[in-house]
């Protein structure tokens, strides 16, 4: 046999034991942990992120990746994907940087250092819930500094027993806080859920039978479950009902016309446009935004794991 012959054989040999690239089976943890869809209205940052995270894990490499991604893709992205030049695209790099500056207007603002210090916790917004706000701005900021991040939180920390108790220890970073949060956050929760089951408790006791067919109660106090759960959000609720209020989403109330309609003359409710109570405190507005989150309408304001 001549040494070409040889030659062609061996190549031949070697084309035969390389499965192609495009009939290459995916890995198993590819396959088992999908990337939340990308439909043009999240953080491209975020989403390219998430999927080279998932890349990494699973050992693909950068022509596996131009594969899977446009998979990870849905609406005006995917449309965008289909409306790139021929022959545009000759890495992964290429694709990750015309994919982050096609969407670039969803990125998420960074933030500086003295925006932390605007952040202040409600008067009647829990440990939990102020916690993982301010977490997730942290998260946001470009130069960290622990220092500052502890005298920002405790500058809008709300008076109370855990503003106390930090003042007494003096943390010198957010993980002690976190830490020292825990427990009271347990409290807390155990003092909500006695308050709504006395309150229930007292309506079912003060309600006569002849009206037992008619709730009377104000409209915050229907139909409340003191065991639901709600999901954590990046966003305060009455700046995501801001946000949406243009939009369809939401089934807004009849006008109250002036009308109170809860106990508190005080307070104004931005989602039923009377005085009867804060808009943080609305309960109709925060079970119509848990609705949303569940049905998937408003992903991008789910705080995720990790405080994206």
């Amino acid at each position: 046999m001549t040494k070409a012959a040889e030659k062609g054989s061996a190549d031949s040999r070697e084309a035969a034991s390389v499965q192609p690239f495009w009939g290459q089976p995916f890995s198993v943890e590819i396959d088992e942990n999908p990337i939340e869809p990308y439909d043009g209205t999240q953080d491209p940052h975020a989403h390219l992120q998430a999927f080279q995270t998932q890349m990494y894990i699973s050992g693909g490499n950068d022509k596996l990746s131009c594969k899977l991604f446009p998979g990870t893709l849905r609406g005006v992205a995917m449309h965008w994907m289909a409306t790139l030049p021929a022959r545009s695209i000759q890495t992964f790099s290429d694709l990750a940087n015309s994919f982050v500056s096609q969407f670039a207007a969803h990125r998420v603002k960074r933030l500086e250092m003295s925006n932390l210090f605007d952040i202040k916790q409600d008067r009647e917004e829990s440990l939990k819930s102020f916690l993982a706000w301010f977490n997730n701005a942290t998260i946001r900021v470009d130069d960290p500094d622990q220092k500052f991040f502890v005298k920002a939180f405790q500058k809008g920390l709300r008076v109370g027993p855990f503003n106390d108790a930090l003042a007494l220890r003096r943390p010198v970073s957010m993980e002690e806080i976190r830490a020292h949060a825990e427990k009271h956050i347990k409290v807390e929760e155990d003092q909500i859920e006695r308050r709504e089951a006395e309150r229930d408790l007292g309506h079912k006791e003060s309600r006569c039978p002849a009206m037992a067919k008619e709730d009377r109660r104000p409209v915050q106090s229907r139909a409340r479950d003191p065991a639901q759960h709600f999901t954590l959000l990046t966003k305060k609720r009455a700046q995501i009902l801001r946000e949406i209020s243009h939009t369809t989403l939401l089934e807004f109330p009849e006008e109250a016309k002036g009308k109170v309609i809860g106990p508190d003359r005080a307070s104004w409710c931005d989602f039923h446009r009377t005085f009867s109570h804060s808009t943080m405190e609305c309960w109709i507005l925060r079970t119509q935004i848990e609705k949303l989150v569940q049905k998937g309408h408003i992903r991008q304001y789910v705080l995720r794991p990790g405080g994206k």
